[in-house]
C-alpha cells in the first residue's frame, strides 16, 4: 500500500510546484543568490514530502543553509533572517511577475513551511506573507427579495453543509484507522527515513591533554559524520540543539587514554545497536603525537561508518525487509547496482528511483541516481539522448542542493562525459570538498579524471582504494595504467590480484583488467583469450576494438591510448589511422 504524494497538502501537484521553483530561480534576483536558492529548494522539498509543519530553526541552519552541526539555534536568529529574507525576496518576485500557471509560493510569517497557493487568472494571493491559516475569502451577492424564502434556503443550505461536514468526517476517520493498521504491520513502508547515529560524549583517562584531545576528535566526528545521506547524525543534548524527533538507532562512544602509562594516544570508538542492544562495531585508533594529522588518520574510520558499504549501510541491508519501497532503501539498493552492475537489478533500480522521485522530487541523492542510470550504458544505450537527459537530472540534482556531494559527482560526470575537463575537474573538486569520505565517488572522479589525462587522477584512485579495496573493476583500469606508464609494473601486478571475481554486471570490467594484468606479465596469448570473452559480452554489434570499449570510457583519446597499449603487447590487431 502506498499514499497518493503526487499533490502538495493544498491539493497542487508536485509538477506544477517544481515548475513555479524553477522559473523562480531563473529570475534575476534568485540567480544572484545560491543561498536563497538552497534555503527555498530545501523548504519546497520537506514540505512536498510531509514535512513542512515540522520544520525547526536547527533542520533550516544545518539542511538548509549549510550551516555547521553543532549550530545553536537557540542563541542564533541566523535561520529566522534568512527566511524572513527569502519571504521578503519572494513578495518582491510576485510583485513584478505573474506566476507561471497561477501557483503561488509563499511562507507565512512565524512558520518555515511554504504554503501552495492557486490563483484565478489575474488575481494572486494578496499579502502572501501575512495570509492566515484557514482564512476564508467571502463575495457578497444580492439579497433573495422574499427574506422568509431567503430563510428557508439558508437553513436547507446549512444542512446540507453539515450533512457534507458529516460525510468528510467519517471518511478522515476511516483514513486514519487504515492508516494506523498499515502502519502498524510488517508491510515495507514507503516513508522510513534514515537512520539516526547519536555521538556520545568522548570520554578522557590520563592526562589533561587527552581531554582536550578528545574534545577535538568528538569535534571531528560531529562534522564529518554528517556528510553523507546514510545517516543522520544528533548529539544527548536536551536543549534541543541537534536532537532528532526520532529515537537513534545507532550510538557511537568513546574514550581517548593519553599519558603515562597509557602506550602512547589512543581512540577507543564503539558502534552500538540500540536496536539489538549489542556492540556492532569497534575500533582503536592510534593517534599521533600532534593534531597535524589527525583529520587525515580519522578518514578511515569515518569512512568505514558512513559510506555506502561500511558498518552502517551494511546493517541498513541487513535490517531492512525485502522489497522495501522508501527512498533511502531505494538508495542503498541503487549504490549497489552502481558497484556491481546486476542485470537482475536493473528494472527494480529504475522503478524505485522513479518512485522515489515522484515521492520527494528535490531530493538530490536520487536525481543523482536518475542521472547515472541515463548515462549507464547497459540502460540509457549511450545515445545522445540519454546523456542530455542524464546532463539534465544532474543539472536539477545541483539545483535541488549545492551542497550535496552525489549531486556534485553527478554534475562532474556530465561535465567530463561532455569532453569539459576543465569544468569537470572544478565540479570534482567541490564534491571531493564536500564529502571525502566516500570511495565509490572518489574512484569514479579519480577514473574520470584520469580519462583527462589529469595528474590528479592517480592519487585519487589510491586514495580510493585505502578507504575500501573492493572497489568496481573499471577503477583498477585506470589505476594499472598509471602504474604501468610509470614503470611500477609490480605494484599495479599486486592490484590486478588482489580484485575479486564480481558477477556478470562487471564481467567486461573485470576481463578488461585481466588483459592489462596478463600483458604486464608478458602473457599475450592469455591476454588474448581475456579480450575475445570481452568481445563475447559486448553489448554492441560491432566487433571493432574502439566500438567494444566505447561501452565502458568515453574518452575517444583514452580508447585510443588503452588500444595502442594492446596492440604493443600483440593483444589485438593494429587498426587504421582512423581509429586513432
Amino acid at each position: 500500500m502506498t499514499l497518493d504524494v503526487k499533490a502538495s497538502s493544498e491539493g497542487i501537484g508536485h509538477g506544477r510546484v517544481l515548475a513555479e521553483l524553477e522559473a523562480i530561480f531563473q529570475s534575476a534576483e534568485f540567480e544572484r543568490s545560491p543561498v536563497m536558492r538552497r534555503l527555498l529548494a530545501f523548504l519546497v522539498r520537506t514540505t512536498l514530502a510531509g514535512g513542512g509543519d515540522e520544520l525547526k530553526a536547527y533542520a533550516v541552519a544545518v539542511d538548509g543553509l549549510g550551516r555547521d552541526p553543532d549550530f545553536d539555534s537557540q542563541s542564533d536568529s541566523y535561520p529566522r533572517v534568512q527566511v524572513g529574507r527569502l519571504r521578503k525576496m519572494l513578495d518582491s518576485y510576485y510583485a513584478q511577475a505573474q506566476s507561471r500557471d497561477g501557483v503561488r509560493l509563499h511562507i507565512r510569517t512565524g512558520g518555515y513551511r511554504v504554503h501552495f497557493t492557486q490563483a484565478d487568472g489575474d488575481n494572486a494571493a494578496k499579502s502572501p506573507s501575512h495570509a492566515t491559516d484557514g482564512a476564508a475569502s467571502l463575495t457578497a451577492i444580492a439579497a433573495p427579495a422574499d427574506a422568509s424564502a431567503a430563510a428557508v434556503s439558508w437553513r436547507s443550505g446549512l444542512t446540507r453543509v453539515r450533512m457534507l461536514w458529516g460525510i468528510v468526517i467519517l471518511a478522515l476517520l476511516a483514513f486514519a484507522i487504515a492508516l494506523t493498521w498499515w502502519l502498524g504491520t510488517d508491510a515495507p513502508k514507503s516513508t522510513r527515513p534514515a537512520p539516526v547515529l547519536e555521538i556520545r560524549r568522548i570520554s578522557s583517562v590520563g592526562s589533561p591533554d587527552a581531554a582536550a584531545l578528545a574534545r577535538r576528535v568528538e569535534a571531528l566526528l560531529s562534522v564529518a559524520l554528517h556528510r553523507s545521506w546514510i545517516v543522520r547524525v544528533t548529539t544527548p543534548e536536551t536543549n534541543g540543539v541537534g536532537k532528532s524527533s526520532l529515537p537513534p538507532t545507532y550510538r557511537l562512544t568513546g574514550q581517548v587514554n593519553a599519558g603515562p602509562g597509557y602506550n602512547g594516544r589512543r581512540l577507543f570508538l564503539t558502534l552500538w545497536d540500540l536496536d539489538q542492544g549489542a556492540q556492532l562495531w569497534s575500533e582503536t585508533v592510534q593517534l599521533p603525537d600532534d593534531d597535524s594529522g589527525l583529520g587525515d588518520l580519522m578518514s578511515p574510520v569515518v569512512s568505514t561508518l558512513i559510506r555506502p558499504f561500511g558498518v552502517i549501510a551494511t546493517d541498513q541491508r541487513a535490517k531492512r525487509p525485502s522489497g522495501e519501497r522508501s527512498t533511502y532503501a531505494c538508495l542503498l539498493d541503487y549504490d549497489r547496482y552502481f558497484r556491481d552492475r546486476d542485470p537482475a537489478l536493473q528494472e527494480r533500480i529504475r522503478s524505485c528511483v522513479s518512485e522515489a522521485l515522484q515521492r520527494e522530487p528535490l531530493n538530490a541523492s536520487a536525481l543523482a541516481a536518475a542521472s547515472f542510470l541515463e548515462f549507464d550504458f547497459a540502460i540509457g544505450g549511450g545515445t545522445p539522448e540519454a546523456h542530455r537527459r542524464g546532463a539534465d537530472l544532474a543539472r536539477r540534482a545541483v539545483a535541488a542542493d549545492p551542497y550535496n556531494a552525489d549531486a556534485q559527482v553527478a554534475d562532474a560526470r556530465a561535465a567530463f562525459i561532455a569532453g569539459q575537463c576543465g569544468r569537470g575537474k572544478d565540479i570534482a573538486n567541490r564534491a571531493i570538498a564536500l564529502n571525502q569520505y566516500d570511495p565509490d565517488n572518489l574512484g569514479l572522479l579519480g577514473f574520470l579524471l584520469f580519462q583527462c589525462d589529469d595528474p590528479e587522477a592517480e592519487t585519487l584512485l589510491e586514495r580510493a582504494r585505502a578507504l575500501d579495496n573492493e572497489l568496481p573493476p573499471f577503477y583498477t583500469v585506470a589505476q594499472l595504467l598509471a602504474l604501468i606508464e610509470k614503470g611500477r609494473t609490480d605494484e599495479a601486478l599486486h592490484i590486478a590480484e588482489t580484485i575479486r571475481a564480481p558477477g556478470e554486471g562487471m564481467s567486461g570490467q573485470y576481463e578488461l583488467v585481466s588483459v592489462i594484468a596478463a600483458a604486464a606479465r608478458g602473457d599475450p596469448a592469455a591476454a588474448r583469450q581475456h579480450w575475445q570473452r570481452i568481445v563475447a559480452v559486448r553489448k554492441v554489434k560491432s566487433e571493432d576494438p574502439d566500438a567494444i570499449l566505447s561501452q565502458y570510457f568515453y574518452s575517444p583519446r583514452f580508447r585510443a591510448k588503452v588500444l595502442r597499449y594492446f596492440e604493443q603487447q600483440g593483444v589485438t590487431q593494429p587498426a587504421g589511422p582512423q581509429a586513432h
